[in-house]
């Protein structure tokens, strides 16, 4: 167990972020991505992409964002840093309205199929 402090997050929800894929390599999109962090939860942030991104059959509204590097945090992002990130999709059966954050943090975390690898940044 870590000794170290958690880092309060939850000013940067409703922050526009925009961020780069680096790996899968044939995700096929222009960077930067924008999106919007809709919630926080420890280190995670869930973030809402401004347009939907398709891939692997997949069509996704919603990714978690986690810190890629141990010791590292989205703390940084206030400083201006863009720190390396895993972005897990977060799919949605919701049909109308949009899905709970709870809902989605769950459907990442239960996510085990391909990941995306990149760094974040406010906008």
């Amino acid at each position: 167990m870590s000794n170290e402090t958690a880092i309060d997050l939850t000013g940067l929800v409703g922050r526009r972020v925009q961020f780069g894929i680096s790996d899968p390599w044939d995700v096929g999109v222009v960077s930067p991505i924008p999106a919007t962090i809709i919630a926080v939860r420890q280190h995670m942030l869930l973030l809402r992409l401004q347009t939907p991104l398709t891939y692997q059959q997949q069509t996704l509204l919603y990714l978690v964002a986690t810190a890629r590097h141990v010791g590292h945090d989205f703390d940084q992002l206030l400083s201006g840093q863009a720190p390396a990130a895993n972005f897990s999709p977060a799919p949605s059966t919701e049909t109308e309205g949009e899905p709970s954050p709870d809902k989605l943090f769950a459907a990442a975390a239960a996510w085990r199929a391909w990941h995306f690898i990149g760094g974040i940044q406010l906008k």
